[in-house]
């Protein structure tokens, strides 16, 4: 009897264990974390599991180039991730192709606090009443700097308020070419041409690439504004000589030599994002590097202008699970979050009181001016116009023309004007296509 009673007693455990694993949500989240940021991301998600045990999460990090094509490829197969991260800039994509999930109507349901969030950054994944992201952490561009050489030039540090005259002085004192045979031995600013680093030269000088609405570029990208402020970067190396010559956008990319030089001691400042910072605290804790951090200067008439980059965790439309992935989705951008991934130092955290408690907790000081730069912060050209990396490339090849073939700069910003032009019409001829799975097309 026992025996019998003992068997009913494992089948009936079994069956229950049975239901509940079959009522268990499964959702699949995807991110382009790196092998240092991928146990971030495991711990993050081991914290929503154990506050939600009817939901499993299956992690699958993409890093490298081929991360929005991987979105894209589960999207056409019909099998997207139930959550993912995008890059402001890919947002405009996803939603003109309508398989972003409007977040907005689950806010109230899953009693999500909106206000915990920059309104600034929250509103980069807004289009009119919907909300298409809830987002991670951002950066706006800071100016680091090496105080060693600083001292050594007999330079004050950069004040809160310095501007670019105060710079470019800067940049002077702390080149050294002691041998006196034209090169320098130490240089005292960097310029890569890399688009989303020079922007916020253009924007501080008053001038754009596109017009407001983002529909031309000709009489904007082509202004005596835009064109006087990309004379200031485009001097520093080519008459000021106080920036090495790295080549081209792409020669730059493949060698990282700013970066390595700066590492080195060789370059006394380099404009750069709070991605970069972890790699700096290392060198500040071992002692190699002595780094501060001042923010992007202003504009010598007192016009004061950042950009926001920052990323979101989106929900695709067709989720089979959509209100388990909008909670996915809010707590990878939430406190516990964002505090597991202030540990890191990867980025600002888009949750207001996380980020303050990061300043109250930095030795370094780093945080406080970072955060410092969070009222002048614009939301870049990239999360508001479909494709603009295509036209960032058109941007920085127009602009090596002038920094490295010497072209003068009125001509050629007025010709790739016209090449803008073409490529926001193709755009926007693109923009109304809807996306549709490879199973439709048939």
């Amino acid at each position: 009897m026992t025996g019998r009673l003992g068997i009913v007693v494992l089948a009936l455990v079994l069956l229950t264990a049975g239901a509940i694993s079959q009522g268990r949500v499964t959702l699949r989240l995807v991110d382009w974390a790196s092998l240092e940021e991928m146990p971030i991301d495991e711990r993050t998600i081991a914290a929503f599991e154990a506050r939600h045990p009817d939901i499993r999460v299956l992690y699958e990090p993409n890093p490298g180039r081929q991360y929005e094509e991987k979105i894209l490829t589960g999207l056409a197969a019909g099998e997207p991730p139930d959550v993912f991260l995008l890059d402001s800039k890919l947002i405009p994509t996803f939603t003109n192709k309508r398989v972003l999930l409007d977040l907005a109507p689950q806010i109230a349901p899953l009693g999500i606090d909106t206000s915990i969030w920059y309104p600034n950054v929250l509103a980069m994944a807004r289009k009119g009443s919907a909300l298409y992201a809830f987002p991670k952490g951002f950066t706006p561009l800071m100016v680091f700097y090496n105080r060693a050489m600083f001292r050594r030039a007999g330079l004050a540090e950069p004040r809160a308020d310095w501007t670019w005259d105060d710079f470019l002085r800067a940049a002077r004192a702390l080149t050294q070419d002691q041998d006196g045979d034209g090169t320098p031995e130490e240089y005292g600013a960097a310029f890569t041409n890399y688009y989303f680093y020079w922007i916020p030269w253009v924007w501080s000088g008053g001038g754009d690439v596109v017009s407001p609405d983002g529909s031309v570029a000709t009489g904007y990208l082509n202004s005596p504004e835009t064109e006087r402020a990309l004379e200031f970067p485009v001097a520093l190396r080519r008459t000021e000589r106080v920036a090495p010559d790295v080549g081209s956008w792409i020669q730059a990319e493949k060698t990282g030599t700013n970066y390595a030089l700066f590492s080195n001691g060789r370059i006394g400042m380099i404009i750069d994002g709070h991605w970069r910072l972890p790699k700096f605290a290392r060198f500040i804790a071992d002692g190699t590097l002595d780094v501060g951090v001042a923010p992007f200067p202003r504009h010598p008439s007192g016009k004061k202008v950042n950009v926001m980059y920052e990323s979101g965790w989106c929900v695709p439309v067709n989720t089979p699970h959509p209100r388990e992935a909008a909670l996915l989705a809010a707590f990878m951008a939430g406190e516990e979050a964002c505090r597991i991934r202030s540990e890191a130092l990867l980025e600002i955290p888009s949750v207001r009181s996380v980020a303050e408690r990061a300043v109250a907790n930095d030795p370094t000081g780093m945080e406080r001016v970072y955060l410092s730069e969070v009222p002048y912060c614009r939301q870049p050209w990239g999360s508001v116009l479909e494709r603009f990396s295509e036209i960032e490339w058109t941007l920085q090849d127009a602009l090596d023309e002038v920094l490295v073939n010497g072209a003068p700069m009125h001509e050629t910003m007025t010709r790739y004007a016209g090449v803008v032009a073409r490529q926001l019409a193709d755009i926007r001829s693109h923009e109304s296509l809807a996306f549709r799975p490879i199973e439709e097309h048939s």
